[in-house]
């Protein structure tokens, strides 16, 4: 399938995930659980899975940032103002 011309490529600095990797990065949550912190719905996150659709990088990203499995970043809180 084409790739439309509206829609984003690969721009992360990550390589793309496999279905495996996707897999392995939900651990023991459930797709739904994964999904919300991904930003997309459980059908999707098991489109992924299987292998039939590709995440959006940005998704990814934030997925692994949220779970704190992402390679060179971390997600922290806010500092409240003084």
């Amino acid at each position: 399938m084409a790739a439309h011309p509206n829609r984003s490529t690969w721009r992360s600095a990550l390589p793309k995930p496999s279905p495996f990797d996707i897999r392995r990065a939900r651990g023991e949550l459930t797709q739904t659980d994964a999904a919300e912190l991904a930003g997309t719905r459980q059908t999707r996150w098991a489109e992924w899975e299987s292998g039939k659709r590709e995440p959006h990088w940005a998704q990814w990203e934030i997925y692994l940032l949220r779970t704190g499995q992402h390679p060179t970043h971390v997600l922290r809180a806010q500092e409240e103002a003084a």
